[in-house]
């Protein structure tokens, strides 16, 4: 049986595209092949998924090896990132079919969420939604949209533990990726870790990622080796690729070995860190709010009732539908 997303044989390629641009849901690997030519570098494709994981991480999908995300909200995060103009600027390309995608799906005029509220065009109105739109975030409560708030590290947790799951969110885990270098795509610099006594060398990376870099590390040791038993390099084409090869292979054991220690399990955290972590990241939670609660005490006054702050940090208000 042919899953929705996949291409028909009975259906022409501009009909297959406009299907798919009407369907709520496609799979992270349908909606890449759709917007992004896969990356020649390594590297980019990491940067590409980091920034997806970051918004997406709160996404219901059940898969996690092709997690499916919410097409509405998969396209408003690249319009209003400007995500294919930032891949492009890593020095790749967007896919054939990017243009075409994305205006098919913007000539619908509006689309229903599931309380009933509409996101007119690019406008993303809804009764609850609490957005980044290039420098500043923009909460919606209760249909009253409050004037925008400045970009800080409280904002983007709040943003997190909204879109997280009920049990809600260590953290570490909220810090982690800024620990990374790679948390946040709203911004190029991460805060610096020297506060909670880690260098900016040593990431944090879970065992996926360690596993998703090793098996790049083989496939790009296999076409080296392969060039090599073939009598290669014997053309500049070939000279360049081994080039590339070694510096990508290079690359990939550096990557690995500020993740992991001697035994190449993932980095701990000390406890004392961890203490830190906690620290930084509740303090910058309620900086958030007494921002928000200047401009409108009210809401200010919700976030402080529906967030709990621990060494993991809750959003209690599940019954609301947030647009992110």
């Amino acid at each position: 049986m042919t899953n929705d997303h996949e291409k028909r044989n009975d259906e022409s390629f501009d009909d297959y595209l406009l299907r798919l641009s009407k369907l709520p849901h496609l799979p992270k690997d349908t909606l890449r092949r759709l917007l992004f030519l896969p990356g020649d570098s390594v590297f980019a494709n990491m940067k590409l998924d980091g920034w997806i994981n970051t918004c997406f991480s709160g996404d219901l999908s059940k898969s996690f090896i092709n997690p499916t995300y919410p097409t509405t909200g998969f396209i408003e995060w690249v319009h209003r990132e400007k995500v294919l103009d930032r891949w492009e600027s890593l020095g790749e390309k967007r896919a054939s079919t990017a243009n075409q995608f994305i205006e098919l799906f913007d000539s619908v005029e509006s689309f229903e969420q599931s309380d009933g509220s509409k996101i007119i065009d690019s406008g993303k109105t809804s009764k609850y939604s609490f957005i980044f739109d290039e420098v500043v975030w923009k909460i919606t409560f209760n249909g009253e949209s409050l004037p925008s708030i400045k970009n800080i590290d409280g904002m983007q947790y709040i943003h997190e533990l909204i879109k997280g799951p009920e049990e809600g969110i260590s953290c570490q885990d909220l810090y982690a990726p800024k620990i990374s270098g790679d948390y946040n795509p709203f911004t190029e610099k991460p805060d610096s870790n020297a506060d909670i006594g880690m260098s900016a060398a040593d990431e944090i990376i879970d065992q996926a990622t360690i596993d998703s870099v090793r098996l790049k590390k083989e496939e790009a040791k296999k076409e080296l080796e392969s060039l090599l038993l073939s009598g290669g390099p014997n053309s500049e084409e070939e000279e360049e690729r081994e080039r590339e090869l070694d510096a990508e292979i290079e690359g990939l054991d550096k990557y690995l070995s500020k993740g992991t220690d001697k035994q190449g399990k993932p980095k701990t955290v000390s406890p004392n860190d961890k203490k830190n972590i906690q620290n930084k990241v509740c303090n910058a939670i309620g900086r958030a709010i007494k921002e928000i609660k200047s401009h409108n005490p009210e809401v200010g006054k919700y976030f402080e009732k529906m967030i709990d702050k621990g060494s993991t940090c809750l959003f209690k208000d599940h019954s609301s539908e947030w647009y992110t």
